[in-house]
C-alpha cells in the first residue's frame, strides 16, 4: 500500500498525491463506501514512464459500461413487475388481502430497482435516492411481511396490522420526503451504486430499521409458524428460503461485486413468489387448510 498526502482540501473536494514516486506498473485503487448494502469500488490504473504511450481515457468500452451496469437492476425490475402483475390477476379472480400486500411489495421492489437502473445510467439525484430508499429500503419487506401475517392473524388483529401499516407508511414517506440529501455524497457515487446511508439526513433510518425488522419477523416467523403447524409446508419453506436468500445476497456486495446482489435478489424473490402462489394440498382433516388453499391460489 502506498501512503497518500493531502495536496489540497476544499468544502466539496479533496486532492491526494502519493507520498513517494510510484514506479511504472499496474495498480489498483480501492475505496469503500457504506451504501444501503455496503460494498467497495475498484479502479485499475497503469503508471507509465515519462514519454511512453498512454491509454485514452475514453472509448467505446466506457460508453457501454453504464448500459451494462444498468442491466441487472433492469432485469430485477422486469421480474418483480411480472410477479406483481400475476398477483394482481390472482387478486381480481379471488380477492384476498395478502395477495394485495404481496403485489404491493413486489411493485415497491420493482420501483426501487428501476431507480437504481436509472442512477446507473445517469447518476443519482435527490429524487431517485429518496424513492429508492423509501421503496426498497423501508417499505418492501414490510409489505411482504404484512401479507404473510394475514394468513396467521384473526380478523381483528388483521385490521390492527393494516391500520398500523398505513400509519407507518405515511409517516415514513413524509420523513423521507423532508429529509435533507447530501448532494456531495450523491456526486461521489460515480458508479451509480447506492450512496452511503448518511446521504439521507434526519431520522428516516429509524423507519428503515423498524419496518425492515418487523417485516422480516412477520415474513420468516409466519412461514416458520406455518411449518410448525404443518400448514402448507412446501409453500412456506419456499417463502422462508427466498427471504433468507435475499438477506444473504445483500451481504455479497461487501465482496466487491455488486452484480451478485441482483442475482441473489432475483433468486430470492422468485422463491418467495413461488411460495406465495403454490397451491396447498387438500387436507380436510386439518383445520384452516381450506382457507390456506384459497389464499394461495
Amino acid at each position: 500500500m502506498v501512503p497518500l498526502d493531502v495536496r489540497a482540501a476544499a468544502r466539496r473536494s479533496l486532492s491526494l498525491v502519493p507520498a513517494r514516486t510510484l514506479p511504472a506498473g499496474r495498480y489498483v485503487f480501492t475505496a469503500t463506501h457504506e451504501g444501503m448494502f455496503g460494498g467497495r469500488d475498484y479502479a485499475y490504473l497503469t503508471i507509465v514512464r515519462p514519454g511512453d504511450a498512454v491509454s485514452p481515457l475514453t472509448g467505446g468500452a466506457s460508453r457501454t459500461a453504464p448500459v451494462a451496469r444498468a442491466l441487472p437492476p433492469i432485469a430485477a425490475t422486469l421480474v418483480a413487475t411480472l410477479f406483481a402483475l400475476l398477483l394482481v390477476r390472482s387478486y381480481r379472480r379471488r380477492p384476498a388481502a395478502q395477495k394485495a400486500l404481496w403485489a404491493l411489495g413486489f411493485f415497491l421492489f420493482a420501483f426501487a430497482a428501476a431507480c437504481e437502473a436509472a442512477a446507473q445510467r445517469h447518476g443519482w439525484t435527490p429524487f431517485l435516492f429518496r424513492s429508492y430508499y423509501l421503496c426498497g429500503g423501508v417499505l418492501t419487506v414490510a409489505a411482504l411481511g404484512a401479507g404473510s401475517a394475514m394468513l396467521q392473524l384473526r380478523p381483528r388483529l388483521r385490521d390492527l396490522l393494516l391500520g398500523g401499516l398505513a400509519v407507518a407508511v405515511i409517516a415514513a414517506a413524509v420523513t423521507v420526503a423532508v429529509a435533507p440529501v447530501d448532494a456531495q455524497l450523491l456526486a461521489q457515487t460515480a458508479t451509480g451504486r447506492p450512496p452511503a446511508n448518511g446521504a439521507l439526513g434526519g431520522h428516516a433510518f429509524l423507519w428503515a430499521i423498524a419496518l425492515n425488522s418487523v417485516g422480516t419477523l412477520l415474513l420468516v416467523g409466519g412461514s416458520a409458524l406455518s411449518i410448525v403447524r404443518r400448514r402448507n409446508v412446501r409453500a412456506n419453506v419456499w417463502i422462508g428460503s427466498g427471504a433468507l436468500v435475499v438477506a444473504l445476497a445483500t451481504g455479497l456486495s461487501r465482496g466487491g461485486d455488486y452484480s451478485y446482489v441482483y442475482v441473489g435478489q432475483l433468486v430470492g424473490i422468485a422463491l418467495m413468489f413461488a411460495g406465495f402462489t403454490l397451491p396447498a394440498r387438500a387436507r380436510p382433516a386439518v383445520p384452516g387448510t381450506a382457507a390456506v388453499r384459497a389464499a394461495a391460489r
